[in-house]
């Protein structure tokens, strides 16, 4: 009699490959932000989808009684074994022993990765097929070497006719001292001065900041132009502020590069094209 297949090396469909490739590029989600992904407002198709990876071991979630007490959904990871099934099916080079770390993850990263791929859905949302999000998963790769360091949040691209706009885009919080801001501001600057992007024979990308609250954001617009001001390559530095709220919304023009100007859409940041 022959024995049975192990669950471990079943075939995995499109469908879950897709998840997998989400979770190694995001790190943690939730089934609300997959049923967003997805267009779906009815969460048994993703749940059923995640109960199959996780009874095969390919997934798994963190999750405990203290989740439910105070209404948190659980969150899902990628496994060691989620992780070769993904590097072999998809011919992706992934750091198996970084995967074995992610269920030990503080809940603030995790909040950081859950808030992150919010931010993708809703770009996704308003952009579809013209949006390329990279995530520091991605960029960790040594094809990305000569990117600014420490890693952007996502490195993201937007399409227009034959034309392309790139854009470095960083995340700040409330609850970082801001010297945190500052740092990730003077960063972008130093690495506009070091010219490592002139590898790619295009325009340097713009760096988007989306800051949590109007005070932090009102901070960066302050902050940004005092460091660009005293940089030789001020003419090349273009940025541009959200608060995440606005961005969240069903608004569409949610970016500043002054305090006192007219919000923008992403789009409308006319100066960084590629032919």
């Amino acid at each position: 009699m022959d024995k049975p297949v192990s669950k471990h090396r079943q075939t995995v469909n499109q469908g879950q490959l897709e998840v997998l490739k989400l979770l190694y590029d995001f790190r943690y989600i939730t089934n609300d932000l997959l049923a967003a992904y997805f267009g779906k407002k009815d969460r048994s198709f993703v749940h059923k989808r995640m109960s199959i990876l996780m009874e095969r071991g390919l997934v798994a979630r963190r999750f405990d009684k203290s989740y439910r007490l105070h209404g948190k959904p659980g969150q899902y990871y990628l496994t060691p074994e989620g992780a070769r099934q993904l590097q072999a099916k998809r011919d992706i080079e992934i750091n198996i022993k970084k995967i074995y770390k992610d269920k030990e993850l503080t809940e603030q990263f995790v909040r950081y990765c859950l808030e992150l791929f919010t931010i993708y859905n809703r770009l996704r949302a308003q952009y579809g097929e013209t949006l390329g999000f990279y995530t520091r998963s991605i960029l960790s790769h040594e094809d990305y070497e000569y990117f600014p360091q420490p890693l952007p949040h996502a490195f993201v691209t937007l399409k227009a006719g034959k034309r392309k706009k790139r854009f470095f885009l960083e995340v700040l919080h409330d609850d970082q001292p801001w010297f945190v801001a500052v740092r990730t501001i003077l960063k972008h600057v130093s690495y506009a001065e070091d010219g490592d992007w002139e590898a790619t024979e295009t325009n340097l990308p713009s760096i988007l900041l989306v800051c949590e609250s109007e005070r932090l954001a009102k901070r960066a617009l302050k902050r940004f132009p005092k460091a660009v001001a005293d940089s030789y390559e001020e003419d090349n530095i273009e940025f541009a502020v959200a608060i995440k709220t606005d961005l969240l919304s069903e608004k569409t023009a949610v970016w500043r590069t002054d305090i006192d100007d007219d919000f923008l859409e992403l789009e409308q940041l006319d100066e960084w094209t590629e032919q």
